[in-house]
């Protein structure tokens, strides 16, 4: 009985030493509450993220270092000041169940914030905003100054289904407002969603407002515009966005514009920039509703899906007569369309392309590579590539104008082949015209283009052996060549 009660009074002792590590672990771990408010200064932003036990600031007052995970109770507001703010080792701030509005606010232009440090690393994040799924007012951060995002650092995971009843408002990961300046050096955006029931602005990941987006690295990734909200990764309203590096990636919306929504000017995509595997109704990767856009260098849409039964644009929907998309590089590959358009498809507006590749896209419908439905024009110049299972698909009465000298290929295909159809034009048409091929109707209808750009039959190519009647053709020559000199050697002989 006595060892019995000393065994009790043992596992009891054990019982209440691991639960107070447990309760000590978990409120070690647990997140420190943050109040928010107002930043005027470096001791103004320890405060705001929770005091000392969460944060400290250098001497020179111009870097914040984050020392705990902290729960926001309210926005962080930065009225004034040059910070950079940083972690040491890994950490999180949340967004509190009360705090329904931008974990950042960024008030003015002369605001500047460095998110992480250029020697971060994305594989490796150490700083990390999350929203934390609460249903919330407004992005993360509302940007009206300059904010700089380096490797490391992740903005995600918030839930913003607002009203959008004011005009010019989006945004799920970063808003950007006229006056403010986002430079995306590297980082992740992702797994934010915005949504609302009417028709309205969007960009899960972000929304440029007018002021200025430069994305050399990092990615927006996984981002979801519901219900009829457009741009699952980025909306471009206004300003500036300029996209030369890294990637836009595997965003949804139910809209138009998976991974790149454009509203007008200002907007192109360059250097080594991708944008891949989005999806939408309209326009997998790219969505131009209006003003001009340039898709230049290597950079690459590739591998988007648009879901739409008819006129879909897997890899880009032109939209509006007023809209001008002009290929100078890059390329467009292995994008779907559910209906026409795997590639391009073209409702209005006008298709310039002068270089890069449109190879290896598909389409339920028409037009695999390029579909013009009621574009005002097409031209083409330089050394672009239309692959030849990738063709122009030109309805009745659409022509391709060869506007400058010619250096790469062009496939087309029409709805109707008939002698005399015009569909070439342009400047340079005489000159260009070999340079297009015309898709065949069959193995024994050729056609192609004339000097005038009219479609003409043709002799079908003259056909060759294939490999194997090749190889027993010359085995059989090279018998009766041998056969020929045994001959004549015995002739000799006698």
């Amino acid at each position: 009985m006595k060892h019995l009660k000393r065994s009790l009074s043992l596992a009891l002792s054990l019982f209440l030493i691991l639960s107070t590590m447990i309760l000590t672990t978990a409120a070690a771990d647990a997140p420190i509450e943050a109040p928010g408010g107002a930043v005027k200064s470096a001791a103004d932003f320890v405060k705001v993220l929770g005091g000392e036990s969460a944060a400290t600031a250098s001497e020179d007052g111009k870097t914040v270092t984050l020392k705990a995970d902290v729960s926001l109770k309210a926005g962080i507001i930065i009225s004034q000041g040059e910070y950079t703010l940083l972690s040491e080792g890994k950490h999180t701030i949340y967004r509190g169940d009360s705090a329904k509005v931008q974990f950042f606010q960024l008030q003015n232009e002369n605001v500047s914030l460095t998110l992480g440090s250029s020697t971060g690393s994305d594989e490796d994040p150490t700083l990390i905003l999350d929203g934390n799924r609460v249903v919330a007012e407004r992005a993360v951060i509302d940007n009206s100054g300059k904010l700089t995002i380096q490797p490391g650092v992740v903005i995600r995971g918030n839930n913003r289904t607002a009203t959008m009843a004011q005009k010019g408002t989006g945004g799920g990961g970063i808003q950007i407002t006229s006056k403010g300046t986002v430079t995306m050096n590297g980082g992740l955006i992702t797994a934010n969603q915005i949504g609302a029931d009417t028709v309205s602005m969007g960009g899960a990941g972000i929304f440029n407002g007018g002021g200025k987006f430069y994305m050399t690295g990092g990615k927006v990734v996984g981002n979801a515009a519901v219900g009829k909200i457009r741009g699952g990764g980025v909306y471009h309203y206004g300003g500036t966005t300029e996209i030369t590096g890294g990637a836009i990636l595997d965003n949804t919306t139910g809209m138009e514009g998976g991974g790149l929504y454009i509203r007008t000017d200002g907007c192109l995509v360059g250097g080594t920039a991708l944008i891949s595997e989005n999806e939408a109704v309209n326009g997998g990767g790219i969505y131009l509703d209006s003003g001009s856009f340039e898709l230049s260098g290597s950079a690459a849409v590739t591998k988007n899906t648009a879901t739409h039964g008819t006129n879909s644009g897997g890899g880009v929907f032109v939209n509006k007569a007023e809209a001008v998309f002009t290929m100078k590089g890059g390329s467009i590959s292995e994008n779907n369309a559910t209906g026409t358009g795997g590639g391009f498809l073209v409702n209005r507006g006008k298709l310039d392309l002068q270089g890069g590749k449109i190879t290896g896209n598909t389409s339920g419908k028409s037009g695999p590579g390029v579909c013009i439905i009621t574009a005002t024009s097409i031209s083409v110049s330089g050394p672009v590539i239309v692959g030849d299972e990738n063709p122009i698909h030109l309805y009745d009465g659409k022509t391709v104008g060869i506007t400058g000298e010619l250096t790469g290929s062009i496939a087309i295909t029409v709805d109707s082949y008939a002698e005399g159809n015009v569909v070439l034009s342009g400047s340079q048409m005489a000159s260009g015209y070999e340079a297009v091929r015309v898709k065949q109707v069959s193995e024994t209808d050729y056609w192609s283009v004339n000097a005038e750009g009219k479609l003409v039959r043709s002799d079908p190519p003259p056909t060759t052996p294939d490999t194997a009647d090749g190889m027993l053709l010359s085995l059989c020559l090279l018998s009766a060549a041998a056969a020929a000199v045994c001959l004549l050697r015995r002739r000799r002989v006698v």
